[in-house]
């Protein structure tokens, strides 16, 4: 009997030491399966999706119906994620990222590159001075509001006919008043030389424009349109070999003469109108405009080509 009270106490001391360890390696296994399943239900959630983040240059034009948003900084985005959102007083409208790209020709929207929206020829919408426009850029990826920005809009262009601030003839004299108003009897006298005399190719009459163009509201490397040039002149007789005019496009530099049209012989008041959109449709051209009337006559010398007005419009 004693043997077996012996037996039975050494047993239940050897199982204390044996119970401390079982305990010691069941809490461990515990506390691995807890950070097993707390780190597979963080890892298993989605990462959030970084909003991508861009300045942006934005005006409206209410002539051209034309929103222009520009890209000043930031990240590049890619034009199929990109959504805009654009409110015409509280009118919601939407441009795709397939809009986006084939406005732009590509497939990314970078530094410097504009989106320009006709909202009159995209939703029936156009624009007037002074409207509310807001524009929402909206990143698809994340779906988030890149950015949000209300717009300006505008008068834009000219609003009329704008005038010379300068002109030299051949001769190196100025009459610059006397294009100033139509129709008052004052006029230039650009002596025209005879075909076949000498520096028939120096001779010319030249109007140097300088027109400011933030005075209209527009920016550096903006688009212009519509540039319009009236001009109203008489001749006296119909004996000339040509008369020429030449605009000057300032843009880019040294900028470069180009030979628009054949304007006919009038014996009397004529008004000659042509649009100039062919070569001047920058900010940098306007600045630079300088029409030159170059003529030839095909018989007796001493010929004139008086102009009474010269303006330019644009939009």
């Amino acid at each position: 009997m004693r043997s077996l009270w012996k037996f039975i106490w050494k047993f239940i001391k050897n199982s204390e030491a044996v119970s401390g360890v079982m305990g010691e390696v069941l809490l461990t296994g515990v506390v691995v399966i807890a950070f097993s399943m707390v780190a597979t239900l963080v890892f298993s959630l989605d990462a959030p999706v970084d909003c991508p983040h861009v300045a942006v240059e934005k005006w409206g034009r209410a002539p051209t119906d034309t929103l222009y948003i520009r890209h000043c900084g930031g990240d590049i985005l890619d034009t199929e994620d990109l959504k805009i959102m654009v409110s015409i007083d509280e009118s919601s409208y939407v441009y795709s990222g397939a809009d986006v790209s084939g406005n732009l020709n590509k497939s990314v929207w970078d530094l410097g590159d504009v989106i320009a929206i006709n909202t009159k020829n995209e939703w029936g919408v156009p624009l007037s001075k002074g409207d509310s426009v807001f524009v929402y850029l909206v990143d698809m990826d994340s779906k988030q509001v890149v950015r949000k920005v209300k717009v300006p809009v505008n008068g834009g262009g000219s609003g009329g006919w704008v005038s010379p601030s300068e002109m030299l003839d051949s001769a190196g004299s100025s009459n610059l008043t006397a294009v100033l108003k139509e129709g008052d009897g004052n006029v230039t006298h650009y002596l025209v030389p005879k075909k076949g005399t000498s520096g028939v190719n120096g001779t010319g009459e030249v109007f140097f424009f300088d027109i400011d163009m933030a005075d209209y509201d527009f920016r550096l490397d903006e688009p212009v349109s519509n540039v319009t040039l009236k001009l109203v002149y008489e001749t006296h007789d119909d004996s000339f070999f040509y008369i020429q005019l030449r605009v000057f496009d300032a843009y880019p530099p040294p900028g470069e003469w180009y030979n628009e049209s054949f304007m006919p012989e009038s014996s009397s008041s004529r008004t000659y109108v042509t649009n100039l959109s062919d070569c001047i449709n920058t900010t940098e051209d306007l600045e630079g405009l300088k029409i030159k009337i170059v003529a030839v006559g095909n018989a007796a010398s001493n010929k004139e080509v008086n102009v009474d007005y010269i303006a330019v419009s644009f939009e």
